[in-house]
Formats: C-alpha cells, sequence, structure tokens
C-alpha cells in the first residue's frame, strides 16, 4: 500500500506553511498577526490566508479576540505538562504504526530532512532548525496512517512551548540532532522497539528541559 505524502491542494498547502511557521517560533506567544503581512510573506490573497487562520484557530494554533484580532495563544505550565503525556501516549502509536508502513522512498526522506537539520545547525539557522525538525516528525507521524491521530497530535503540537528547542542551545540542538540521529539509525536498521524507545526517550528529553520534570 502506497503511504506517500497525499497531494495538497493550495489552501491545505497555505495553513501547512503557515502552521509550520508558527511552530518554528516565527511568531512568538501572545504576537498579533496581521493577515495582509502573512498573505505578502507566502505570495498569496488575503482569502486563502484568511480561511486558513480559521482552520488554525480549531487546532488552537491562533485566538481570534473580537473587535482586537488574531493571536498566537499564551499557555500555562500545567497545560504543557498534560500536552507532555499526551503526546507520549500519541506520537509513539504513530511512529509504531509508521514502522510497519516505511519503505524505501521514506527512508530517503527521512535521511534527507535529518540532512537538512544538520546544514541548518551548522549554520546557526534557528529557524531553519526547528522547521526541518517540525518536518521530520511529522513525515514520520504521516507514514503512521492514522489521520486521527494525527489531528489530535497537530492540535497538541499548538499548545507546546514553540522555542522550546531553543533552551540551553546550542547544546540543546545538538542534543536534538544526536536523538534523531540514533533514531533514524534505528529506522534503517527496522529496529521498530528500539525505535519506539529512542523516541520516547527523545520526547521526555524535550518535556525534561522544558520544566526539569522527570
Amino acid at each position: 500500500m502506497d503511504y506517500s505524502r497525499p497531494i495538497l491542494t493550495k489552501q491545505d498547502q497555505v495553513i501547512e506553511q503557515i502552521r509550520e511557521q508558527i511552530i518554528a517560533g516565527e511568531y512568538e506567544r501572545g504576537e498579533r498577526l496581521r493577515q495582509q503581512d502573512i498573505a505578502d510573506r507566502l505570495g498569496v490573497s488575503i482569502t486563502p490566508v484568511r480561511e486558513a487562520l480559521k482552520a488554525l484557530e480549531m487546532e488552537g494554533y491562533v485566538k481570534v479576540y473580537p473587535n482586537k484580532g488574531i493571536y498566537i495563544p499564551e499557555q500555562s505550565r500545567t497545560d504543557v505538562l498534560e500536552v507532555y503525556e499526551l503526546r507520549l501516549m500519541l506520537e509513539t502509536f504513530l511512529v509504531e504504526r509508521a514502522m510497519d508502513n516505511i519503505q524505501d522512498t521514506d527512508l530517503l526522506e527521512l535521511t534527507s530532512l535529518h540532512k537538512q537539520y544538520v546544514n541548518a545547525l551548522e549554520a546557526r539557522d534557528y529557524v531553519g532548525i526547528r522547521t526541518t525538525n517540525v518536518k521530520f516528525h511529522f513525515r514520520l507521524y504521516e507514514l503512521g496512517n492514522s489521520p486521527q491521530t494525527l489531528q489530535f497530535v497537530r492540535v497538541l503540537w499548538a499548545k507546546t512551548p514553540f522555542n522550546f528547542q531553543d533552551l540551553g542551545e546550542p547544546a540543546r540542538f545538538h542534543q536534538i540532532h544526536d536523538e534523531h540521529s540514533e533514531i533514524l539509525e534505528k529506522i534503517l536498521n527496522h529496529d521498530t522497539p528500539g525505535v519506539i524507545e529512542s523516541f520516547r526517550q527523545h520526547l521526555i528529553a524535550g518535556r525534561r528541559r522544558l520544566y526539569d520534570t522527570p
């Protein structure tokens, strides 16, 4: 069965681009978004941006305040810790499912994304680092072929601190690299239990560095 990425409509592409920009930390928590600025940045009209922001509001990435505008929502420590518990369950499930479906072309794509991360790391391109991290994770999750679970995970990422990778940088950036390298090596070796455990530890490490929580 073919688990390649589905063809995205132009509207879906705009949603994905804005979502990735938000997760990559190109906007701060509490920042107001201006639709025309986003449209200019993406080279599209304001209509698909407006519709994309409606979809992203439903996922929790933005918050609309009547007569005030559209903002990146704030978050609490308690909420984030709960989010990480849910992410551990759902994302490890998707990774396990992905290991049943992964093909040689997928391995090449994941390897390419990892190399892009390395290039961004060497260039100290923080936005590039965060963006390729997002793409690596979600490409793997997509291979789980569980769209309902994937949608829940997207909602949970909306509630994760977008700059969490920056904590303790550059050491943290290099730790992410090492953790991804370990995961990728086990994927290439078709070591499903090893991949799941390494991925689980990867998520736990992210949570620990956020709040020093075991």
